[in-house]
């Protein structure tokens, strides 16, 4: 297989790739496949193959963090972010991303990751649950921060019935 990923580069191989890639994916070696789907993102520009890598990153994502690799595990939840902004894997990413960074009090990681999840997922429960969530966390730790966050959920679930759902 390591022998066929070159041919990639062909246009019409894309499918052959594919194969590849799920086969490693069959094998949970999602470093593997995550190679094989981003020379199929930047070669074919297919919408698939794009959802996919971000798919391949936050298992490859999931992988590290049972392992307690944080630090990789946040790196490539982001990078499943960047790959699918506006997507639900992408809005998984960035909530794991934010658990980790919990985790780690990394509060400048978090402050970052609230901010993309409130302008990527604005009316998105899931989201603002999370945000919610961060700010309880942080309400004894960082009172003025955690306020901030309530106020951020708060806006973002725009009408009072979603806002409600947030308590």
């Amino acid at each position: 297989r390591g022998v066929l990923i070159p041919l990639l580069d062909n246009q019409e191989s894309v499918a052959a790739g594919e194969m590849i890639a799920e086969l490693y994916v069959k094998e949970n070696n999602f470093k593997a496949a995550e190679e094989v789907y981003s020379r199929l993102a930047d070669r074919s520009k297919k919408p698939e193959s794009i959802e996919r890598l971000a798919q391949v990153r936050y298992m490859l994502a999931e992988g590290y963090l049972k392992e307690g690799r944080l630090k990789e595990a946040a790196e490539k939840f982001n990078e499943a972010f960047s790959t699918r902004q506006g997507s639900a894997i992408g809005e998984a990413s960035l909530i794991k991303l934010g658990y980790i960074e919990m985790r780690l009090r990394d509060y400048g990681g978090m402050d970052s990751t609230i901010e993309r999840l409130s302008r990527t997922y604005p009316g998105s429960n899931l989201a603002n649950g999370f945000i919610v969530e961060a700010g309880k966390w942080l309400k004894d730790l960082k009172p003025v921060t955690a306020a901030k966050y309530f106020e951020k959920a708060s806006i973002n679930a725009g009408d009072a019935k979603d806002a409600r759902a947030l308590a």
